[in-house]
């Protein structure tokens, strides 16, 4: 995937909890060095929108239940990140994230 393999180059504590077997897409991942309020607000500052946690916590600014399950701390739970690509976004786009997301979490 484009992002994974970009981001990496710029965020070396960057998790990703995705599994495989995954909807096409979805990313969950955690980035441990930030608060992710931070990011979702330097993010929606350049106009892209991003949600934290898990979709079943949507709203809610409690740790995720479903991250809870597959393992992470409420700290990580709580750093963690979900975005969804569609159709609509090209590589142009995706890189424009990997680079908005980079210069929050590097500043």
């Amino acid at each position: 995937e484009v992002f994974k393999k970009n981001i990496k180059n710029y965020i070396s504590d960057i998790i990703f909890n995705s599994p495989l077997n995954k909807l096409p897409g979805l990313i969950s991942l955690t980035i441990p060095s930030i608060d992710n309020s931070k990011l979702i607000i330097g993010l929606n500052r350049k106009g892209i929108a991003i949600s934290s946690g898990s979709a079943c916590s949507s709203g809610t600014i409690s740790p995720s239940h479903v991250l809870k399950a597959i393992g992470l701390s409420n700290n990580y739970n709580l750093k963690t990140l979900r975005i969804s690509f569609g159709i609509g976004n090209s590589e142009k786009d995706t890189l424009e994230l990997v680079e908005a997301i980079s210069s929050i979490v590097n500043s």
